[in-house]
Protein backbone atom coordinates (compact mmCIF):
# COMPACT_ATOMS: atom_id res chain seq x y z
CA UNK A 1 0.00 0.00 0.00
CA UNK A 2 1.53 3.14 -0.99
CA UNK A 3 1.73 6.47 1.18
CA UNK A 4 -1.40 7.94 -0.84
CA UNK A 5 -3.91 5.60 -0.07
CA UNK A 6 -2.48 5.28 3.85
CA UNK A 7 -3.02 8.35 3.89
CA UNK A 8 -6.28 8.88 2.03
CA UNK A 9 -8.11 5.64 3.90
CA UNK A 10 -6.63 7.67 7.45
CA UNK A 11 -8.17 10.98 6.65
CA UNK A 12 -11.71 8.87 5.50
CA UNK A 13 -11.87 7.04 8.95
CA UNK A 14 -10.96 10.06 11.44
CA UNK A 15 -13.83 11.59 9.65
CA UNK A 16 -16.24 9.11 9.68
CA UNK A 17 -15.27 9.08 13.47
CA UNK A 18 -15.55 12.73 14.17
CA UNK A 19 -18.84 12.51 11.94
CA UNK A 20 -20.34 9.40 14.06
CA UNK A 21 -19.41 11.33 17.68
CA UNK A 22 -20.66 14.78 16.26
CA UNK A 23 -24.26 13.53 16.19
CA UNK A 24 -24.19 12.04 19.88
CA UNK A 25 -23.56 16.28 20.51
CA UNK A 26 -27.01 17.87 22.29
CA UNK A 27 -29.47 18.94 19.66
CA UNK A 28 -29.63 22.88 19.32
CA UNK A 29 -32.34 24.25 21.81
CA UNK A 30 -32.86 27.25 19.44
CA UNK A 31 -34.72 26.90 16.58
CA UNK A 32 -32.76 27.95 13.13
CA UNK A 33 -29.75 27.16 15.89
CA UNK A 34 -27.14 24.58 13.90
CA UNK A 35 -26.29 23.98 17.53
CA UNK A 36 -22.74 22.25 18.84
CA UNK A 37 -23.09 18.78 15.91
CA UNK A 38 -22.45 22.27 13.14
CA UNK A 39 -18.50 22.73 13.11
CA UNK A 40 -17.51 18.84 13.79
CA UNK A 41 -20.10 17.77 11.08
CA UNK A 42 -18.24 20.37 8.36
CA UNK A 43 -15.09 19.31 9.38
CA UNK A 44 -15.87 15.79 9.15
CA UNK A 45 -16.89 16.38 5.80
CA UNK A 46 -13.84 17.82 4.47
CA UNK A 47 -11.67 15.03 6.07
CA UNK A 48 -13.93 12.62 4.20
CA UNK A 49 -13.67 14.33 0.77
CA UNK A 50 -10.02 15.12 1.47
CA UNK A 51 -9.30 11.57 2.80
CA UNK A 52 -11.05 10.69 -0.53
CA UNK A 53 -9.42 12.84 -3.18
CA UNK A 54 -6.26 11.47 -1.85
CA UNK A 55 -7.01 7.89 -1.75
CA UNK A 56 -8.06 7.52 -5.34
CA UNK A 57 -4.40 10.25 -6.18
CA UNK A 58 -1.19 8.19 -7.86
CA UNK A 59 1.45 8.70 -5.97
CA UNK A 60 4.13 10.82 -8.46
CA UNK A 61 6.88 11.27 -6.03
CA UNK A 62 9.86 8.85 -5.27
CA UNK A 63 11.93 11.07 -2.66
CA UNK A 64 11.38 10.81 1.22
CA UNK A 65 8.09 11.90 2.66
CA UNK A 66 10.67 14.25 5.06
CA UNK A 67 14.19 14.39 5.64
CA UNK A 68 15.58 14.14 9.22
CA UNK A 69 15.03 18.15 9.64
CA UNK A 70 11.71 17.84 8.47
CA UNK A 71 11.31 14.99 11.33
CA UNK A 72 12.91 17.37 13.92
CA UNK A 73 10.74 19.94 13.06
CA UNK A 74 7.84 18.01 13.32
CA UNK A 75 8.47 16.78 16.83
CA UNK A 76 8.71 20.21 17.73
CA UNK A 77 5.82 20.98 16.63
CA UNK A 78 3.98 18.37 18.51
CA UNK A 79 6.03 19.89 21.72
CA UNK A 80 4.74 23.58 20.92
CA UNK A 81 1.20 22.09 20.68
CA UNK A 82 1.29 20.32 23.80
CA UNK A 83 2.78 23.58 25.34
CA UNK A 84 0.04 25.45 23.79
CA UNK A 85 -2.51 23.51 25.08
CA UNK A 86 -1.51 23.50 28.71
CA UNK A 87 -0.83 27.43 28.08
CA UNK A 88 -4.59 27.86 27.09
CA UNK A 89 -5.44 26.09 30.41
CA UNK A 90 -3.32 27.57 32.76
CA UNK A 91 -2.27 31.15 31.41
CA UNK A 92 -5.75 31.65 28.59
CA UNK A 93 -6.18 32.35 25.09
CA UNK A 94 -4.65 35.85 25.06
CA UNK A 95 -1.30 35.08 26.99
CA UNK A 96 -0.45 32.02 25.03
CA UNK A 97 -2.14 32.58 21.75
CA UNK A 98 0.87 34.88 21.27
CA UNK A 99 3.42 33.00 22.76
CA UNK A 100 2.42 30.14 19.74
CA UNK A 101 2.24 31.69 17.12
CA UNK A 102 5.43 34.17 17.74
CA UNK A 103 7.33 30.29 17.93
CA UNK A 104 5.59 29.05 14.65
CA UNK A 105 6.04 31.80 12.81
CA UNK A 106 9.93 31.95 13.60
CA UNK A 107 9.96 27.42 13.59
CA UNK A 108 8.22 27.97 9.37
CA UNK A 109 10.98 29.31 7.47
CA UNK A 110 10.84 32.77 8.82
CA UNK A 111 13.83 32.72 11.28
CA UNK A 112 15.33 35.60 9.34
CA UNK A 113 12.03 37.85 9.64
CA UNK A 114 12.16 40.87 12.11
CA UNK A 115 11.80 40.03 15.70
CA UNK A 116 9.66 43.53 16.09
CA UNK A 117 7.47 42.19 12.97
CA UNK A 118 6.97 38.66 14.15
CA UNK A 119 6.17 40.35 17.55
CA UNK A 120 3.42 42.38 15.95
CA UNK A 121 2.35 39.77 13.67
CA UNK A 122 1.68 37.20 16.74
CA UNK A 123 -0.24 39.87 18.24
CA UNK A 124 -2.55 41.17 15.99
CA UNK A 125 -3.69 38.15 14.63
CA UNK A 126 -4.40 36.97 18.41
CA UNK A 127 -6.75 40.10 18.80
CA UNK A 128 -8.22 39.78 15.57
CA UNK A 129 -9.27 36.06 16.23
CA UNK A 130 -10.04 36.78 19.74
CA UNK A 131 -12.53 39.90 18.88
CA UNK A 132 -14.56 37.80 15.99
CA UNK A 133 -14.80 34.73 18.38
CA UNK A 134 -15.29 36.07 21.87
CA UNK A 135 -17.46 39.90 20.47
CA UNK A 136 -19.04 38.65 16.92
CA UNK A 137 -19.54 34.89 17.61
CA UNK A 138 -19.86 34.87 21.26
CA UNK A 139 -18.12 32.38 21.47
CA UNK A 140 -16.20 31.89 25.14
CA UNK A 141 -12.13 31.46 24.82
CA UNK A 142 -10.38 29.92 27.38
CA UNK A 143 -8.91 32.42 30.35
CA UNK A 144 -6.82 30.38 32.06
CA UNK A 145 -6.42 28.73 35.73
CA UNK A 146 -4.28 31.04 36.75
Amino acid sequence: MNRNRLTGSVLALIGIAVLIMAKDLSAPVIEHDPGPRFFPSIAAAGLIICGLFILVQPQKRTEPFLTPEGWRRMGWMAVLLIGYTLGLIYSGFLIATPIALYITIRMMGQPKSKYLTTVVVSLAVTFIVYYVFQELLMVILPSGVW
